[in-house]
This record gives structure tokens, sequence and C-alpha cells, in this order.
């Protein structure tokens, strides 16, 4: 239940299911909010499902929820999927409350931490940005593991962070992929 002055309730008041129904897709493996994509003064949901198969098997899949008056809708406004034909585990991690190109809509960032690059699941990260997704447009900055890392994972956690580095307006990113658990 939402928050009030007596705490959290112990029914939810809104489930949402894998839209797609696939058995092992991993829907809610990352889970993010506290951004607001489409700008309209709510908070929107990113759901990943790292093992959703889309463009190949388990190359994984993210959902966005954008947020309302009642809540988070139900459907998912906007769905991505890895733009590779490999199991890269897209939406392993993301990453939906900053703004890293200062435009003033919050951008999407996406680990797929076993996609291949020139070494065997060297991980890598897609970045969104907010006004280019509310306008229809799936173009994303392609990061790939800067150490070029066999089974280096780069994109297992990721997080933006507020104005961080050169303390100036934009929003940084994190990355932990060569130091999380499998790095």
């Amino acid at each position: 239940s939402l928050g009030s002055e007596s705490g959290i309730g112990a029914v939810p008041d809104l489930m949402i299911e894998n839209p797609e129904h696939q058995e092992g897709g991993h829907f809610g493996k990352s889970v993010s909010s506290g951004g607001d994509i489409n700008n309209d003064g709510y908070d929107d949901l990113a759901v990943g499902a790292d093992f959703q198969d889309g463009a190949a098997e388990d190359s994984g899949k993210v959902y966005v929820y954008f947020g309302g008056p009642g809540g988070v809708d139900e459907i998912p406004s906007i769905v991505l999927e890895s733009p590779f034909m490999s199991p890269g585990h897209f939406g392993t991690s993301v990453s939906l409350d900053g703004d890293i190109n200062a435009d003033g809509t919050s951008d999407l960032v996406v680990g797929a931490d076993m996609l291949d690059g020139v070494e065997s699941m060297e991980g890598a990260i897609f970045v969104y940005y907010g006004t280019n997704l509310t306008a229809g447009s799936l173009d994303f900055v392609f990061l790939e593991s800067p150490g070029g890392q066999p089974y280096g994972r780069f994109g297992y956690s990721v997080k933006i962070l507020g104005g961080v580095i050169g303390n100036d307006r934009y929003d940084d990113r994190y990355n932990d992929g060569d130091w999380g658990p499998y790095g």
C-alpha cells in the first residue's frame, strides 16, 4: 500500500506482473523509480527482465511504466529490448533517477552484464535520454567495458549520481560491473 501516517499497509495497492507472461524471464530482476522520463510531474518506474526473450533467447528487456495521479500505470508505456542478437541479459540493472545530459528530463541507464564484446561476457551499458524516449526514438549511447576484461560483467550494477564528478549541473553515472560480486 502507499505510505501514510500509519505506515505502509499489508496489502499492495498495485501488483505488476510480467506483461509477456514468460516463465523464467526474471521480470523484476532490477527496478528503479524516482525519475520522471515523460516530464509530467510524476515519477515513473523502470523494470528489468534480463532473461526475457527478445531479439534472441535470454537477450533481456526493460519495461517503463509512467506514473500519474493514481499511481503507476499497469501497462508499460515503453518496452526496450537489446539491439543485439545475443543473450546479453539486457536489464540486469536499471537506473531511472537522474538527468545525465541536463536537459530537464530524467534519463534511463540499462546494464547488460553478459553481453559479449571483444571478450566473452565483457558487459555493456546503454544510456537512453528521456526526451528521446518520449519522442519515440530508441537511440542510445552504447558504453563498452573500458578494460576489455573477459567475464568482467560491466553493467552488473548501474546508478545515476547527481553532479558528483566536477561539481557541475550534470548527473554522472556509476558502474561497479568490474568490482561487483562476479568481477
